[in-house]
């Protein structure tokens, strides 16, 4: 039986960990063993992990999980002043070494300082830094596991343009994937070692459509637009521009109700925006459902005002539930909506949005038109299955 090691940094509620959760069912456990790394077990989707994979807490102590995490020196100096002398010493020889590996100009010198010194982490068939991010998960997967085959994935443009910072790391992976055309182009400009391969998130489509069922959260009023976001409540998913943009719905005269599907670290500074702006009328906060799935099945558009993306699962999930898109320009926009077929693409900018919404609404034929395109739209996973059979088979044992 094959092994394969897989990292993340939490099972947080994000599109990330959906995109995992669905590619692990579609690893057949009676041919692989897969043990999925944690540098924490915790997070919303922790138990939707499928029972068959094996999950593991990378071993830190309180001190160097925090240094990992904030990535300096100055907050465990600080931290350590307060707890006993061992501690203080373990403060000290963690931030000489983040010094000294850093005068040296090393690669991801800060997470030399804690892990540099640590035995491997396993022998595996395959490691997958799943995470991606040129983070920990980078670190780890490029330097503390043995492997036939690497494999890393790049879920933002960010990362795509960061590549070319870290060469001696990349190098150590045998394929990247990136989970969006526009992914790939970018990381391809900056960095061409290896080239990366479009591997598009999975979406568990009979789930989805399952979950539509359970319930009903809400009826649909008449004449009345129904809106829904959903993602964290952070700054890249851009709910503090939707807010801006709700704002100017309602000087257009549009009667809506707007459903804000998410919970997240932003979300009291939102909710007093959207009580300075006067717009609790026209704002639900959903805060965190493990079935935004119900609330999505109502409304008249999806709208997705990210800042940026590498391939929003939820533009996915909004196509497999047949629905209008108002989208800004992030990566994986261009597969999710043929602009002025089944939805608008448009800038992350305030006007633009409004627009395309505006236009949309107050064109009924129009909107009648593009539901009628929606519902014709189909998501195809064939070749994202393809590269990920060649993924599992190709390599010898």
């Amino acid at each position: 039986m094959k092994k394969i090691a897989i990292l993340m940094y939490y099972m947080n509620c994000g599109g990330v960990e959906i995109a995992l959760i669905n590619l692990l069912k579609r690893i057949p456990p009676e041919k692989f063993h897969i043990d999925l790394y944690l540098l924490e077990k915790k997070g919303e989707f922790l138990e939707r992990i499928p029972e068959y994979v094996n999950v593991i807490e990378i071993k830190t102590t309180p001190l160097e999980k925090q240094m990992v995490e904030e990535r300096g020196v100055r907050p465990i100096l600080k931290k350590s002043l307060r707890m006993s002398p061992k501690v203080f010493i373990e403060a000290l020889w963690l931030s000489a070494k983040y010094v000294v590996f850093r005068r040296m100009k090393m690669e991801y010198y800060d997470y030399k300082a804690v892990f540099g010194q640590k035995k491997s982490l396993g022998i595996y068939d395959q490691v997958w830094d799943f995470h991606g991010y040129n983070t920990l998960t980078t670190y780890l997967a490029a330097n503390l596991f043995a492997a036939s085959s690497k494999s890393f994935w790049i879920h933002c443009e960010e990362v795509s343009k960061e590549a070319a910072l870290y060469p001696k790391t990349m190098q150590r992976f045998d394929q990247i994937f990136a989970v969006s055309s526009t992914c790939a182009t970018i990381y391809n400009q900056y960095y061409d070692a290896v080239k990366a391969k479009v591997f598009y998130n999975f979406i568990d489509k009979e789930r989805i459509l399952q979950h539509t069922k359970v319930a009903v959260v809400l009826e649909k009023e008449n004449q009345v637009l129904t809106l829904v976001t959903v993602g964290r409540l952070s700054p890249p998913k851009g709910y503090d521009t939707a807010l801006l943009v709700a704002n100017q719905l309602r000087a257009h005269g549009v009667n809506f109700k707007w459903y804000f599907v998410g919970g997240g670290e932003d979300e009291a500074m939102l909710k007093e925006q959207c009580t300075a702006l006067h717009l609790d009328k026209y704002i639900v906060f959903v805060g965190f459902t493990s079935n935004p799935y119900a609330y999505m099945q109502i409304c008249d558009i999806y709208v997705q005002p990210s800042r940026f993306e590498g391939y929003a699962v939820t533009l996915m999930e909004a196509i497999v539930l047949k629905k209008v898109i108002v989208t800004t320009d992030v990566s994986g926009s261009e597969e999710a909506v043929f602009n002025g077929y089944n939805g608008l693409i448009v800038h992350h900018d305030v006007d633009e949005l409004v627009q395309a919404i505006v236009s949309i609404w107050k064109t009924p034929n129009r909107l009648k038109k593009m539901q009628a395109n929606a519902n014709q739209k189909e998501l195809s996973q064939s070749k994202s299955e393809e590269i990920l059979n060649e993924l599992l088979y190709s390599h010898k044992k």
